[in-house]
């Protein structure tokens, strides 16, 4: 087990004069610099045609898949709520029920359950703690309200999308409107301005908060209204039927509003669609002609600046990745389910922004990093993740990719590339038995919590080596109703390790496994966690504060002022362990070779551990500084007096 030792020690705008008609790449890409702390949010909001903003705008970094901001190298985080229904078909003259937000829980205190020393307890392997559950605001979805922002943003969320469309803005159409209503005055094809100025503020906290936003000519809602009847939309049915084929004025109208409302924010992207290719009889030329359309309203829409009107040019995506080649996008996103690990369409920018089901949060955190790595994004798509697993996500995403090793997953349940199942006596009862001690007893819980065992049990197999290969081993769960463990053959064992009469563990050895499956694509390949170079000798260790909120601090070991290894590399912790250790006559370890880090300052001021033994929380107040050594160069203090205040 890795760890990680404290002691305290108490002692006494970018301004733009033109745009051209496609969005510029900056060359050369000026220097990156520390992202700054955000200021605090501006006074009175302009007046819509005023160019606000500048240094949100989006670009492509050389020749992509990467992007800047304002001008620097940028990574996009992005957040969205969504749902806690679903559509449905219409059963028995029942209306049909439409996507509802989840209640989104913020400002909730998670409580660590100390010792009388102060230490968190462990049970199980787990830290025991209770969670206060704060405020549940409006969430204005499909948009995003202020609070939702700002506590997402809190984890390093940085994007967001708000969906607009014709929705009535009622009780039963996106309900989180109907205290405002929809985009236009009920009954009517005249604009409800009140809606609309309330999108317009929504995206300009976003912009003073140092985010982006993706404007969604949101078809899915046309497709619902296409497929449920034209009396959920506030559009004709004419006009409905025709979205995604044939243009109409109201089409256009709607179009123009969004970019007249929002086109002098520099940090909106535009979306041409939302899995618009599911529309009926859509085209792939309807959608270009949309991205040229926002093109059109741009110029139509100057912006006012110091210097006078400019056109302010926004890049925009499309959601239907087998059109992403017929039209002039800049962006492409997709919604499917499964890992992206390079660009959807050439050296595009790529965004991965919904997929459902959505993953564990193991699961979805090895994907985001996956994707960061390649330059590429996977957002934090909530679907209808529990509380504690949005808690679990937002927490990953505040901590960073690499705060903790790579992990290795079983495909999906669903995935077409599965073969024959087979039966089979089984390899890896003996870790799920183990993992099943680390959780414990989970009897009596909820149906819900039932499928989230499988979860546990995963995350803990996940974490152990196979004792025949020295490997970790690969696992995934909620595996449909199990948990999925491949085993030495490359068969993946379904294990029905719950019984959902009661939440308790089953030992019935017929289940254990039911099956095994074949799977014809690549099967996953446990990473090499070992590390098999010679990394050389930590010689300075740089820290930042990586989260302000819970005063996360990130630190990163450095060889000849390079990290040891890439962000991204599943040796990277293990070499990082032994660029810091004593060796043995054999060159291997002789004890930790993690770091000690220290505080100097006031007693009220203390660190504590989390995971990653190259992070801590700072705790307390008071203003000191931190000093870190390690086995093989103590005392040396690598940290160099990093100061801390809180």
């Amino acid at each position: 087990m890795r760890r990680f030792l404290i002691a305290v020690i108490a002692l006494p705008l970018l301004s733009a004069a033109s745009c051209p008609p496609r969005p510029p790449n900056p060359n050369p890409t000026p220097t990156p610099i520390p992202t700054p702390t955000p200021a605090p949010t501006p006074g009175p909001m302009p007046a819509a045609d005023v160019y606000v903003f500048p240094e949100g705008l989006i670009r492509v970094d050389g020749s992509g898949p990467r992007i800047t901001r304002g001008g620097h190298p940028h990574i996009f985080k992005g957040f969205s709520q969504c749902c806690d229904a679903t559509v449905i078909p219409e059963t028995d003259g029942a209306a049909p029920a439409v996507r509802k937000p989840k209640p989104m829980r913020i400002n909730r205190r998670v409580i660590r359950n100390l010792d009388g020393a102060g230490n968190p307890i462990r049970a199980q392997g787990r830290t025991s703690v209770r969670v206060e559950i704060g405020s549940v605001p409006n969430s204005r979805w499909p948009s995003i309200s202020e609070p939702v922002q700002n506590y997402v943003h809190r984890f390093g969320a940085n994007r967001f999308q708000f969906r607009l469309a014709p929705y009535l803005g009622d009780v039963d159409h996106e309900s989180e409107w109907a205290d405002i209503g929809g985009p236009y005055l009920p009954g009517t094809q005249t604009f409800n301005e009140a809606w609309w100025e309330e999108q317009r503020k929504l995206s300009y906290h976003a912009g003073s908060i140092a985010s982006n936003v993706e404007v969604n000519y949101d078809s899915w809602w046309l497709k619902f209204c296409q497929n449920n009847g034209a009396g959920n939309c506030a559009w004709s049915e004419s006009d409905v039927r025709a979205f995604g084929n044939t243009f109409t004025p109201t089409h256009l109208a709607f179009l123009d509003k969004i970019v007249s409302t929002l086109g002098c924010q520099g940090h909106v992207t535009w979306g041409v669609g939302n899995e618009e290719a599911l529309l009926r009889g859509a085209k792939a030329s309807f959608f270009a002609r949309l991205a040229e359309e926002f093109r059109a309203a741009e110029d139509r829409h100057k912006c006012k600046t110091p210097g006078g009107e400019i056109t302010v040019v926004h890049m925009i995506s499309n959601n239907a990745p087998e059109w992403a080649g017929e039209g002039a996008y800049d962006i492409a996103t997709t919604h499917e389910r499964a890992q992206l690990s390079a660009p959807i369409f050439g050296s595009r920018p790529s965004e991965l922004n919904e997929f459902n089901p959505g993953w564990q949060p193991a699961e979805w955190f090895a994907n985001y990093c996956k994707s960061q790595a390649a330059g590429v994004s996977t957002w934090l798509w909530r679907n209808g993740s529990s509380d504690q697993e949005l808690e679990e996500m937002l927490s990953l995403m505040g901590r960073g990719c690499g705060s903790i090793p790579e992990q290795c997953f079983v495909p999906a349940a669903d995935d077409p590339k599965w073969g024959a199942n087979i039966s089979c006596a089984g390899q890896m009862r003996p870790y799920l038995e183990q993992a099943k001690t680390i959780v414990g007893s989970r009897c009596g819980v909820s149906h819900d919590e039932m499928y989230r065992t499988n979860a546990l049990l995963a995350d803990e197999i996940r974490k152990m080596k196979d004792a025949e290969t020295g490997k970790p081993i690969c696992a995934s769960g909620p595996w449909s109703d199990a948990t999925a463990i491949l085993d030495r053959d490359n068969l993946t064992e379904e294990m029905h390790a719950v019984a959902y009469t009661d939440g308790c563990y089953t030992s019935n050895p017929d289940v254990l496994p039911k099956w095994c499956w074949q799977y014809e694509g690549s099967s996953p390949q446990p990473p090499n966690t070992t590390c098999d170079i010679d990394p050389g000798v930590i010689t300075r260790v740089d820290c930042k504060v990586h989260q302000a909120e819970t005063y996360l601090v990130d630190c990163t070991p450095k060889v000849g002022g390079q990290p040891v290894l890439p962000e991204g590399d599943p040796r990277r912790s293990a070499c990082e362990e032994k660029a810091g250790c004593n060796k043995k006559p054999d060159g291997s370890c002789d004890g930790s070779g993690f770091p000690t880090f220290t505080v100097e300052g006031p007693p009220t001021l203390t660190l504590m551990p989390v995971d990653n033994p190259y992070q801590f929380k700072v705790k307390g107040s008071g203003s000191g500084v931190v000093h870190c050594t390690l086995p093989n160069t103590a005392p040396t203090d690598l940290c160099r007096s990093f100061p801390v205040s809180r």
